[in-house]
């Protein structure tokens, strides 16, 4: 095992719909059985929270 970062107080994750909303799960609750299982979010937000830098913000593109 190696320990890449260490001291984290939080990662959380949030995904860019196709619609522009932002969700805390995907694949999206509100989708239900109908949404296409193989269907990506258009980006993905991490934030990390350390207690020596702060909190730290990325946005990825995931499919346009």
């Amino acid at each position: 095992v190696t320990v890449l970062l260490d001291e984290i107080e939080s990662l959380t994750f949030r995904f860019l719909m196709g619609n522009g909303d932002w969700t805390d799960q995907w694949p999206p609750i509100a989708a239900g059985a109908a949404a296409n299982s193989n269907a990506l979010p258009r980006a993905v937000e991490i934030t990390l929270v350390l207690p020596d830098e702060g909190e730290l913000i990325r946005v990825v593109e995931v499919a346009p």
